[in-house]
């Protein structure tokens, strides 16, 4: 009998990019894993071509877009696949691929996930770190028309240029929850055993208006210790490939 997931919840940090890519070199490092594709990396590949070279990986970064993957600095492996794609091929098989807030910006996370499993070898592992539904901003950015969308982000965040390093693309936030048993069952079915799923709970999109942001801090602090998964900002998760995939 396959052993339950690990279920925790915890304060998103200011930070909480960081710790999450923290994480995954950790588990590269502890693991040994030494194949390694990053999923939408685009322009901003996570691992520097230091890290890479100190640990001997075999790093591929992938992107649907050949426009962002140009961006990146030279001396990355790269791959322009689909990974919605029914006629998907692999790059190669890895022990490792992750994803950082690439996940909310699937049109079909069922293909998604699904390609994922044909890119790992057997126990293989999947990372991924996403924004969730139904934190208030990202329940905004999914009803907004994109074009406006597009207007209120470049104007709070002027380095989200679209031709920039940090272009914003639409959301749509489809299997971008917490760790509802809906959600755990999907991705099991996409031929994956669920290990650890994190919820976070807070954000930091009131800044500019400290009196909102202490209320959205307090509130946060008060779901680690009531949780709901449905009230989650954002989530990470760590899958192992099944030996025979849905």
């Amino acid at each position: 009998m396959a052993a339950a997931p690990r279920i925790r919840y915890a304060r998103t940090t200011r930070d909480w990019h960081g710790d999450y890519l923290r994480g995954v070199q950790e588990f590269i490092v502890t693991s040994g894993a030494r194949r390694v594709c990053e999923l939408g990396a685009g322009a901003n590949p996570a691992l520097t071509l230091e890290f890479v070279a100190e640990h001997e990986l075999e790093y591929v970064v992938t992107d649907a877009d050949p426009v962002e993957l140009q961006k990146a600095p030279a001396g990355y492996e790269q791959f322009q696949v689909d990974l919605c794609a029914r006629d998907f091929e692999p790059p190669g098989i890895f022990d490792l691929a992750f994803s950082a807030s690439v996940a909310e910006h699937i049109a079909e996370p069922s293909f998604f996930h699904r390609n994922v499993a044909r890119l790992l070898d057997e126990g293989g592992r999947a990372m991924h770190l996403f924004s969730t539904l139904y934190a208030l901003p990202f329940v905004v950015n999914r009803l907004l028309p994109e074009r406006l969308g597009d207007v209120i982000v470049q104007r709070l965040f002027r380095f989200r240029a679209r031709d920039g390093m940090h272009a914003k693309f639409p959301a749509y936030y489809r299997w971008c929850r917490g760790p509802t048993r809906a959600q755990l069952e999907r991705l099991e079915e996409a031929g994956f055993r669920v290990d650890e799923y994190v919820g976070l709970f807070g954000h930091f999109y009131y800044d500019s208006v400290p009196l909102i942001q202490r209320v959205e801090d307090r509130a946060a602090g008060w779901l680690v210790d009531h949780p709901t998964p449905w009230l989650t900002s954002y989530a990470f998760v760590v899958l192992t490939k099944r030996a025979q995939p849905y």
